[in-house]
Formats: C-alpha cells, structure tokens, sequence
C-alpha cells in the first residue's frame, strides 16, 4: 500500500509539473515558428533557431507523454472502435517521419502490407504507432533502416516495426514497460526521453483487444510487433485515403495548445482576410499567451481577449462576434 501512495504521489507530481509546463512550452515554441518565416535571418542564426525548436520539441512531446499516460490510467480516452484502411494508416504514420529519417540519413520504408483493414481507433492507433516510430528513429544511428510493415494471421492483422538501432540489453528486456523505466544504452545515448512512452503505447494496445510485443538484440536493433483485430467491410469504415489531413489532426494527441488555436483560427483567418472589422474573443488565464493571440492575430482581427469564462460571458451579451476560443 505505501508502495502505491509513493507511485501514484510521483505520477501525481510529474503529471502536475507537465501541466504547467505546457503553456509557458507552447509561448517559447510559436514565437520561434513565427521567427522562422523571417526571409533575412543569417544561416547561422536560422541554425541556431531551427536548434532550438528541435529541443523544445522533444521536451514538448516528453510533455504530452506524462499528460497522455494521466488520460490512460483515468481511462479518460474513450475508445471509438471502427474499420480503418491499413496501407493507408501506415502510410499516414510514414509521412509523419520522413525529415526525421532524412536528418540522419535514415532509410524509412514500408515493405509490405496487405490490403486489408483493423477494427480499432484512429487516434489511440495514431498514437501507437507514432511511439513506436519515433523511437525506433531516435535510437537508430546514422545511415541506419526503419521499416513498417503488416501481414495476417487468422483474424489478426500483425503490424511490425522494425530498426537497426542501438537494441535493448537482454538483462533489461523484462522491465521494458515499466513505469519510468529507460534502458541502460538508451540513456547513454542522450536522447531525451521519459520512460513511458513504451509503457503508455501497451496500455493503448491492450486497450484496443490487441497484444504488444518485441524481439531484440543489443547493438543490431529491435523489432516491434503490435496485433490488432482485422476489420469487417462495411459502410462506416475509415477510409484514409485523400483524408490524411484530417485523420493527422484529429488524432494527434502531442500537439502543444499554441498549435490547437492557431489551425482552429487559421482557418478563419483565410476565410476572411479582408474583412478587418470581424472579432475574435480569446479566453485563457494566461497574459503571454492573450498577448500572444494578439500580436499574431491583430492585423487580421479585433482581438479581444479576457481571462475567465464569466468575462466571457459578460462581453458576449454586450456585443457580438465572429469567433471564440
């Protein structure tokens, strides 16, 4: 029992901690998007921004991991079951990582994949195979192979991904998927990471009816092996084809909130570019972040911007309109 105080207090406080972080994260990283688009930055400064995006990145999805992991173990996530096109999904993920695997000269392929489709989620899948790709690509060194690909057995639909990365030490193989646990190699190879990625990705498996496993030998690399139900043909099943936007953003569970309002506005943004006399109300309780909104926004858009839902409220039935967040 005082075991399981002591984990849930440390998950409590990581959790907490990861909360906090994320806004003043967000605030560091769309300024230096916006800092990117700026045509007559030096090489040397564009290398010193484009380092410093990369980090906060990895530190952001660090962020999301520990925030994912909370939803997971409150069971938070609910599961929408539905058919979705194979090929197409590991396509999708595939395109996710294609810079990643250019940046270190990686060579990132699909082998083989059947056409057929699973009976699982979007998002909880999008997620699943983003950990596993993503790890597979950080502890792959230069010049090295990742490759997904999927076969069948009996009613299963078998998705591999596989790598030849620096691979987990036999002694460590048991403790894989605990809570926080990092093997001894991955921390010596300085990459970032929280120890749970691999742990929250079998929860999200075994969630969805399916089975997580892996083969693998230190030095020559590791291979990932996730089992999902096939699908049933039907009418409602997902079919991602020329929908690869929409099934990106919906499912992307590491997105920071900078990101979140700025496509929902965007979008608006486009719509109505000449029109200068539209409002948008803005509701957070953070000042950088009301005051990011109207830097960003103030040329396109009346911003207003309040701190609470009852200032909302309150604007809202004095004036209209055009879009709130």
């Amino acid at each position: 029992r005082l075991q399981r105080k002591y984990y849930d207090e440390k998950i409590n406080f990581f959790v907490n901690t990861a909360h906090n972080i994320r806004t003043p994260l967000s605030l560091v990283l769309a300024p230096l998007d916006n800092l990117a688009n700026d045509s007559n930055l030096s090489e040397k400064s564009r290398g010193f921004l484009d380092m410093a995006h990369r980090n906060g990145n990895k530190l952001l999805k660090m962020v999301t991991e520990l925030l994912d992991f909370q939803k997971v173990e409150q069971s938070a996530e609910q599961v929408r079951l539905q058919d979705i096109e194979l090929p197409m999904l590991l396509r999708v993920q595939l395109e996710k990582f294609v810079l990643a695997a250019q940046e270190k000269h990686i060579q990132l392929s699909i082998e083989t994949c059947p056409q057929q489709q699973i009976h699982s989620d979007v998002k909880m899948m999008d997620l699943i195979l983003e950990n596993l790709l993503s790890n597979a690509i950080k502890y792959t060194p230069q010049g090295g192979k990742v490759t997904l690909s999927a076969s069948v057995e009996g009613k299963m639909a078998m998705i591999h991904v596989c790598d030849t990365g620096i691979g987990i030490p036999k002694a460590e193989i048991k403790s894989i998927f605990k809570t926080f646990f990092r093997a001894s190699n991955a921390i010596n190879s300085q990459e970032m990471g929280s120890g749970l990625g691999l742990m929250l990705t079998r929860k999200l498996v075994e969630k969805l009816g399916g089975k997580l496993s892996f083969v693998s030998e230190e030095g020559k690399g590791t291979t990932f092996c996730v089992k999902m139900p096939l699908g049933h043909v039907t009418d409602s099943s997902v079919r991602l084809v020329g929908e690869k936007k929409n099934v990106a953003t919906e499912s992307s569970l590491a997105e920071d909130k900078h990101d979140e309002t700025s496509q929902t506005v965007s979008s608006a943004v486009q719509q109505d570019a000449d029109v200068s006399t539209d409002t948008l109300l803005f509701v957070d309780d953070n000042e950088d972040l009301r005051k990011y909104i109207r830097m960003t926004f103030g040329d396109s858009y009346q911003v207003v911007d309040v701190e609470s839902a009852e200032a909302a409220l309150k604007y809202l039935k004095e004036g209209g309109y055009v879009i709130s967040l």
